[in-house]
């Protein structure tokens, strides 16, 4: 019932209208700044997910817009959610943690392992206010600490 009187809403039509050339250039975008670094050329990654180094090229440039399974297969590869590719103000760096040596300089990059759940998780923080984002910060830190107390309690028995 709340799904029908939303789809007949005013608020319906302004979240499904996707400019579909913006969407495909913001997938590309995300895919060719992953793909820089990590150093794959285009060649590399073609041979990788068995296309060619044109398809590589026309996706990159947002002139042809990858089906999921290739968006799964980049995800698996690159070891980030599906949802990286999509999304317009994430910076695909933040999947990434940098191991710093003692100046300062990056030292090595490793990509976070994400869960589905938590992707999602993520991708409905990101959608809430700075206010709300903070609450929930809270609420989650509360709750850890008290199973971090329960469990420091339990093993003490």
């Amino acid at each position: 019932m709340v799904l029908k009187s939303w789809l007949n809403s005013d608020t319906f039509p302004s979240v499904i209208d996707v400019d579909e050339h913006a969407f495909a250039r913001r997938i590309g975008r995300n895919i060719r700044e992953l793909r820089t670094m990590y150093g794959i050329t285009q060649t590399e990654l073609a041979k990788s997910i068995d296309s060619s180094v044109q398809a590589v090229s026309a996706i990159e440039l947002g002139k042809y817009n990858p089906g999921i399974y290739l968006l799964y297969r980049l995800s698996i590869l690159f070891s980030v959610p599906v949802s990286a590719f999509l999304d317009k103000d994430l910076n695909m760096a933040s999947y990434y943690l940098k191991k710093r040596d003692e100046d300062g300089n990056i030292k090595s990059i490793l990509p976070y392992a994400i869960s589905p759940l938590e992707s999602d998780l993520l991708l409905h923080i990101h959608y809430l206010s700075e206010e709300d984002q903070r609450e929930l910060y809270d609420e989650v830190s509360a709750r850890l600490s008290g199973s971090f107390h329960k469990k420091s309690n339990s093993q003490k028995s």
